[in-house]
């Protein structure tokens, strides 16, 4: 297991890593600086990293596409800068995608890839520990503005006072 070496994240690996332990999973775990971590381990196949417990994803644009085609479809696992980092290359799926890509039409193309959203999540290619849990206040002078694009969190840049 190859994680980050500040904080918050050194924390979370530690967490995971003696959480694994209370079931049986035993890990070697190796802390290293951020850059180190996606550049030399996580992002490169060849490092046969089992576990990278400080990595995340999030959609790029309000498509289901930008959430599942990068880490689920083989076409994407490359030698260096590698996001498949499961490398998750079932020919199935990757033509479900390849088919699914095509698709103009909004609702076809929700439904397709919602589809095979529920098909690769189904085989554990990941395993997601930790959701993010972020709270927003409100008051009566205040107009907060959600981003749909970053998973309904306030946009600061569009919030206001009123």
């Amino acid at each position: 297991m190859v994680a980050d070496n500040q904080s918050p994240a050194k924390e979370t690996a530690e967490a995971f890593q003696q959480q694994l332990g209370q079931i049986g999973v035993k890990v070697n775990l190796r802390e290293v600086p951020h850059a180190t971590m996606i550049g030399k381990f996580c992002g490169t196949p060849k490092q046969k990293v089992a576990i990278c417990p400080n990595l995340g994803w999030g959609k790029d644009f309000f498509d289901a596409q930008s959430m599942v085609d990068p880490i689920f479809n083989g076409k994407n696992i490359v030698q260096s800068g590698n996001v498949n980092t499961a490398q998750a290359n079932d020919p199935k799926f990757n033509a479900q995608m390849d088919k699914a890509e095509e698709l103009t039409d909004p609702t076809q193309r929700a439904q397709a890839w919602g589809q095979i959203d529920k098909n690769v999540t189904g085989q554990a290619y990941y395993v997601v520990w930790l959701w993010d849990n972020e709270v927003n206040y409100t008051s009566t002078n205040v107009k907060g503005v959600q981003n749909s694009f970053n998973g309904q969190a306030w946009d600061l840049t569009f919030s206001s006072l009123k």
